[in-house]
């Protein structure tokens, strides 16, 4: 019979029967990169939803795709296809620190648990034309900072940018992260692209 969880889950270790039940293991996403990338964004692990879609936050409430879409010249409405597309033409990657994890609790940050961290150091080097890795909140910073390697990351700029998610609430949420992220990636607000569609929080 065919398992009905989602093809993520990677393992439910039997554990003996005087332990609590083992957590269940989940894989992130493959990375997304283009020509030439300049920036690396990269978050803490993919959310039980984007798992399930198998789609870089895809949440809806996620801030993500307004911010990048107001900061790179796209919709944020656009088939999800096409704004990795707009992303890649813009020299934006995306990754998680995160390869394997576990969180028992829904898609809450506070609760990952890391079992091993993504190659993110290969991905450098396969790209030297990478110069800012950037981190999506603060667990991704944090994380980034404990299990990723030294090694090539003299010539990279490392940048912590306010979390995307709808859990990190600021008033006019939106508007204020896209201007926080504008302002540490040091992009041109001249050729930031479109205004901020309006965002349910």
């Amino acid at each position: 019979m065919k398992s009905s969880r989602p093809h993520q889950w990677l393992e439910q270790f039997a554990a003996p029967s005087n332990t609590k039940r083992a957590r269940p293991l989940f894989q992130s996403l493959a990375p997304v990169i283009g020509k030439e990338p300049w920036l690396l964004l990269l978050g803490s692990a993919p959310s039980q939803l984007s798992l399930e879609k198998q789609q870089y936050y895809g949440n809806p409430l996620n801030h993500f795709w307004h911010i990048t879409g107001a900061l790179f010249g796209f919709s944020a409405s656009l088939p999800y296809s096409e704004k990795l597309d707009h992303l890649k033409a813009a020299g934006v990657c995306l990754w998680d620190v995160c390869g394997v994890f576990s969180r028992p609790q829904g898609s809450a940050d506070a609760s990952i648990s890391l079992s091993s961290a993504n190659d993110i150091n290969s991905v450098l080097y396969r790209h030297p034309s990478i110069r800012t890795v950037a981190c999506n909140g603060r667990k991704s910073f944090d994380l980034f900072q404990k299990h990723v390697s030294s090694e090539n990351l003299g010539r990279i700029q490392l940048v912590l940018l306010p979390s995307s998610s709808p859990a990190y609430a600021m008033r006019n949420a939106v508007q204020t992260k896209t201007d926080v992220w504008r302002k540490n990636l040091s992009l041109d607000s001249k050729n930031c692209g479109i205004e901020e569609e309006d965002v349910s929080e």
